[in-house]
């Protein structure tokens, strides 16, 4: 009996089929691959598991000879790049900075500058990939006098340096130039300039800023005033309650009469409208709490300090100062300078 022929599968099948198979032979191919064996009927499982490995040979095949092809092509990154067969198999073998990503300015540095014009002071507020181009360009594009680049940051990626331009657009977005018009151009103060120009220095050198926050009590009134709001408060919490109660215990005690069950109904009436009261009353402060953080230099810092923008890049300390102070009655007290940050040396 003859000895069942070895299937064959892959390349070595695409070879045969294109050597052997002229569309007549095609029965006497299937039994010299192995697909079928000796002279019996043609299976159909046998045909359908040899059409599946005969087409996944020629797909195989396909992607060899892209492949060979974009080898021998020097401009892969431009002309072959968007076939997904090649994309596949040479990911590895082409650098990944010659593939584009449809977006070519996506991947390339990026400045956020700070330009001032010197004959209106307006600062203007944005993003680039040249600086030098850019400043030709606003000086060709705007009415403005003798420009002066102020300070500038860079970034990694566009998309970084044009989240930060946003965020800082909008920290200033009410002082926004109406003379200029736009969304680029402020009328900023020296000290706001200089919050932005620190927070550039220290992103470049990664340098962290050491702040102090003070969380005070300011104590608005005095025990006698307290004690005065306190029961006012609780007549007005117990009456509240008691006033839509009263109707619907006459209802329900009319019929009753004096009888143990209605003296128990109204003291415990009486005993819920005093709860009501006594945890309302209990929640009267005679503080309010009050926040103020400084910098460094212990001068206070104002809401235009970009506090979001340190934090964003992890280079915000806070340290956190309670005060119970109870001479404190008003925010004026709180002074609006602290001593200087000292760092603490380690032991």
């Amino acid at each position: 009996m003859a000895k069942p022929r070895k299937k064959l599968y892959g390349q070595a099948l695409l070879v045969a089929w294109n050597k052997y198979c002229d569309g007549k032979a095609e029965y006497d191919f299937l039994r010299r691959s192995g697909w079928v064996f000796g002279a019996g009927k043609n299976m159909r499982h046998d045909t359908i598991g040899f059409s599946r490995e005969l087409s996944r040979a020629m797909k195989a095949e396909e992607k060899a000879r892209k492949l060979r092809e974009a080898r021998k092509n020097p401009t892969i990154h431009q002309v072959k790049a968007s076939d997904p067969i090649v994309r596949e198999r040479i990911a590895e073998e082409v650098p990944k900075r010659n593939i584009s990503s449809g977006n070519p300015s996506a991947s390339k540095k990026c400045a956020l500058y700070l330009i001032k014009d010197l004959n209106s002071n307006d600062i203007k507020i944005g993003i680039t990939n040249n600086l030098d181009s850019r400043f030709q360009a606003i000086k060709r594009d705007y009415n403005v006098g003798e420009l002066k680049l102020l300070d500038s940051t860079w970034f990694s990626k566009r998309s970084d340096a044009e989240l930060f331009e946003k965020e800082i657009h909008i920290l200033y977005q009410v002082l926004i130039s109406s003379k200029r018009g736009g969304q680029e151009w402020f009328s900023l103060s020296n000290i706001q300039v200089k919050y932005l120009q620190q927070f550039f220095r220290r992103k470049e050198k990664e340098e962290v800023f050491n702040a102090r926050t003070t969380i005070t009590k300011v104590w608005g009134m005095t025990s006698q005033e307290y004690e005065k709001e306190r029961q006012r408060v609780f007549r007005i919490y117990f009456l509240r309650p008691f006033s839509l109660l009263f109707p619907i215990l006459l209802i329900i005690t009319g019929g009753l009469g004096p009888r143990i069950e209605t003296i128990m109904l109204w003291i415990f009436s009486l005993i819920f409208c005093s709860f009501i009261g006594t945890i309302f009353s209990g929640k009267i402060q005679r503080y309010k709490l009050f926040y103020r953080t400084y910098g460094e230099d212990g001068n206070a810092l104002t809401a235009d300090f970009p506090i979001k923008q340190y934090r964003r890049l992890n280079l915000w300390k806070e340290e956190k100062i309670f005060i119970n102070d109870k001479k404190i009655t008003s925010v004026e007290q709180i002074p609006e300078k602290i001593s200087p940050y000292f760092p603490k040396k380690k032991l």
